[in-house]
């Protein structure tokens, strides 16, 4: 994919169909900045940010508070192409202490649930004083273990999305926009 066709959402000439546009993300991270601003106006929370979808909402969602906080990141892996493996894996640890501290998951989807459930588990192991989740998309209907985010950008349908960071394969994060990866097939896609 050249710069040029990521910044207009077309791969080889055809573009992908888009679910949520890059103007409403932009105004819907703008809206969850302002709410988790007001919840932690006077503490300083450490955002740990699941790699490596959730990095660009994270980056974004980051300009938009207007309150101190730490940004430290978290790797985990659970997908094999457009599948959930059930199986969640940490490839990557938080590099501080977050004992005492309030934590904010930033989660680029939650949609099996393994993941954040993992996330979740690992670090409330770790002692912090209050511990939240917000995910740009949430998909509550494959959801498998109970997890229940407290800030959503978008809740949608039962469909394998790529862009705004998230991926097929490590393909596609760049889009400006959540996609459609369902609606044509991306198998050959460069």
């Amino acid at each position: 994919m050249t710069v040029a066709e990521a910044s207009t959402g077309a791969v080889s000439g055809v573009r992908l169909p888009a679910v949520i546009s890059a103007d409403d993300i932009s105004e819907r991270v703008g809206e969850l900045g302002a709410e988790i601003s007001a919840v932690y106006a006077g503490r300083e929370p450490v955002l740990v940010l699941v790699l490596h979808g959730a990095f660009i909402f994270a980056a974004d969602l980051t300009r938009a508070l207007s309150t101190a906080h730490q940004v430290e990141s978290l790797a985990l892996a659970s997908y094999d192409g457009r599948e959930s493996s059930g199986e969640v894996q940490v490839v990557k640890d938080l590099g501080c202490d977050i004992a005492g501290r309030d934590v904010l998951i930033v989660e680029d989807i939650v949609d099996t649930g393994r993941t954040a459930a993992a996330a979740l588990e690992l670090l409330e192991s770790r002692g912090p004083s209050s511990i939240e989740v917000v995910t740009l998309l949430d998909k509550p209907s494959r959801r498998v273990m109970e997890v229940k985010p407290r800030w959503v950008g978008f809740e949608i349908e039962n469909v394998f999305v790529v862009g705004y960071g998230l991926d097929l394969d490590g393909r596609f994060r760049g889009l400006p926009y959540i996609a459609d990866a369902d609606a044509m097939d991306l198998k050959g896609a460069p």
